[in-house]
C-alpha cells in the first residue's frame, strides 16, 4: 500500500509480508513510517536548487532582479556586448538605453529573471517569481542577433563574475556554467548553409554535316532534277 502523507521527492512503496515470521508489527510499523517520514524531509530540504540556496535575505525574486540587473549593467559597459542593448545590433533593433524605452528595459529584465526561475534552469521554488512569459523559441529570438560564439562567452563569464563577487560557491558556478553553455546552439550564430542544387546535364552536342556530305546532297538533288526534267 502506499503512504500518504510523504513529501513527493521520496514517496515510497511500503509492502510489509503478510504473516511472514519477521512481519512487522503495528507500533513498529509506525515508528518505521514517522522516522521515514523525518528522513525524507530532511532530504527535500537538504537538496536546495542554488536559487533556493542563496536567497537567506531576500526572496527569490529579489535575488534574480538584483543578479540580472547588474548583469544589463555590465553588458553596457562592455563596448561588444553594448551593441546588443542599444539598438546598433542588428540594425534597427530595440535601443533600451534610451529613456523613451524603459518599459521595453523593464519587460526584457523581468523574461530574463522568469526565464532563470524555471525549474529547468535555476529552480526558484518560493513562488516570488511568476511563469515564464517571454518567447519560448530560443533560437528563434537570438539567432537574427548574429551573436558570435566570443560575444557569447563574453556575456556567461560577465554573469559568472556577478555571481563568483557575490560569495557562490565554485561548484554552483560550475553548474551555472553548464547550464548556459548548453544555449549554445540556439544562442550562437548558426549561417544557413546554402541550398545543394543538382547538377545540370548539358545537352547533348548537335553533329554537324560535313562538306562532303554537303556536297553529295546537293549533287543528289541536281541528278534528280536533271531526270525529272528529261522524263
Amino acid at each position: 500500500r502506499r503512504v500518504r502523507g510523504f513529501p513527493v521527492c521520496i514517496e515510497r512503496e511500503i509492502k510489509p509480508e503478510i504473516n511472514h515470521p519477521l512481519s512487522i508489527s503495528k507500533p513498529d510499523m509506525k515508528y518505521i513510517i514517522a522516522s521515514l517520514f523525518v528522513l525524507s524531509f530532511l532530504y527535500c530540504t537538504s537538496a536546495q536548487s542554488i536559487c533556493d540556496k542563496y536567497s537567506t535575505s531576500s526572496n527569490n525574486s529579489a535575488l534574480l532582479n538584483t543578479v540580472v540587473g547588474a548583469l544589463i549593467g555590465r553588458a553596457l559597459e562592455v563596448p561588444s556586448l553594448a551593441i546588443y542593448f542599444n539598438g546598433v545590433k542588428p540594425q534597427g533593433s530595440t535601443n533600451f538605453t534610451s529613456p523613451q524605452n524603459a518599459d521595453r528595459l523593464a519587460l526584457l529584465q523581468l523574461h530574463l529573471v522568469q526565464f532563470f526561475g524555471q525549474g529547468v534552469a535555476l529552480n526558484c521554488t518560493d513562488g516570488s517569481i511568476g511563469a515564464y512569459t517571454g518567447r519560448t523559441d530560443m533560437a528563434a529570438v537570438h539567432q537574427p542577433m548574429n551573436i558570435s560564439a566570443a560575444d557569447s562567452t563574453a556575456f556567461n563569464e560577465a554573469l559568472l563574475t556577478i555571481l563568483t563577487n557575490a560569495g557562490v560557491t565554485t561548484a554552483d558556478v560550475a553548474t551555472v556554467r553548464t547550464l548556459l553553455n548548453s544555449f549554445n546552439s540556439a544562442i550562437i550564430y548558426t549561417p544557413t548553409p546554402a541550398p545543394t542544387r543538382a547538377p545540370v546535364n548539358a545537352p547533348a552536342p548537335v553533329e554537324q554535316p560535313s562538306h562532303a556530305s554537303f556536297f553529295f546532297v546537293s549533287a543528289f538533288v541536281v541528278v534528280v532534277s536533271t531526270f525529272a526534267y528529261l522524263f
